[in-house]
């Protein structure tokens, strides 16, 4: 089985499309995105989409009220997220996805929910071929964003998870194991206990940009400071990073 993995794609319409591509074009079987699906929206965009929309109101970041930024910004984060979904979806494949902690920047976020091809892992063991994917979203703290948890309460969530994780298991998480490809230790305590605890095959996540690469069975593929894209054979846990031109 053949897996193409990505993570912190951050709402970039065409690093999705380039990722589509790759996954309907090659002789792959799934994707996989490990989080930070969206980022915040700019200023600009909002009063981008706000002409586009026909907007009447000035609801730029530096005008309107708080309420009405709010509601406009998710109105433009519900349009977006849409938009990459769709995106997704023309691979005509299979993609496993979890959020991540900028996708938690509203107090009630904006999950993506699971379709046919797009499956939300997340506290869930989806069975593929003789391999299974586990997902777990939460990070320490980061940035305040709904998808955070502290460690105590990571620890709590891996205590229900054990039992998911077997020798075919890809563990795919949004932040890294403590210590391993997380640069200057933002990486969860409680999650490197976790996968000493109950080792999977293949750790894949992403969270820290600038510490994309592979280390024995732990794979960082944050997209933005590297803009590569890699690809796993499951069979054989041989992998090759792919240049993407945006």
């Amino acid at each position: 089985m053949r897996i193409l993995f990505s993570s912190d794609l951050h709402g970039h319409p065409e690093a999705y499309r380039k990722f589509a591509e790759h996954l309907r074009e090659s002789a792959y079987n799934a994707g996989v995105i490990a989080g930070d699906l969206m980022t915040h929206i700019s200023p600009s965009e909002m009063d981008e989409y706000r002409e586009v929309w026909g907007l009447s109101l000035d609801l730029s970041l530096h005008s309107g009220s708080r309420a009405e930024r709010r509601e406009f910004f998710k109105l433009i984060l519900s349009h977006k997220s849409e938009e990459l979904q769709s995106i997704l979806n023309n691979a005509e494949k299979p993609v496993y996805f979890i959020m991540g902690n900028d996708d938690g920047i509203l107090e009630d976020g904006l999950e993506w929910p699971s379709s046919p091809r797009l499956l939300n892992i997340h506290g869930k063991r989806i069975e593929a071929d003789i391999f299974n994917f586990v997902g777990y979203q939460f990070t320490p703290p980061f940035v305040g964003g709904l998808y955070e948890k502290t460690e105590e309460e990571q620890a709590a969530d891996f205590l229900n998870l054990g039992g998911l994780i077997d020798e075919h298991t890809v563990l795919v998480t949004h932040g890294p194991p403590r210590g391993i490809l997380d640069d200057d230790a933002y990486g969860s305590a409680s999650l490197r206990d976790f996968v000493d605890r109950h080792p999977p095959m293949l750790h894949l996540f992403g969270h820290i940009h600038q510490a994309f690469g592979r280390r024995g069975r732990f794979i960082n593929g944050a997209f933005p400071n590297s803009r590569r894209f890699v690809s796993v054979d499951l069979d054989t846990l041989q992998s090759m990073e792919i240049p993407i031109h945006l």
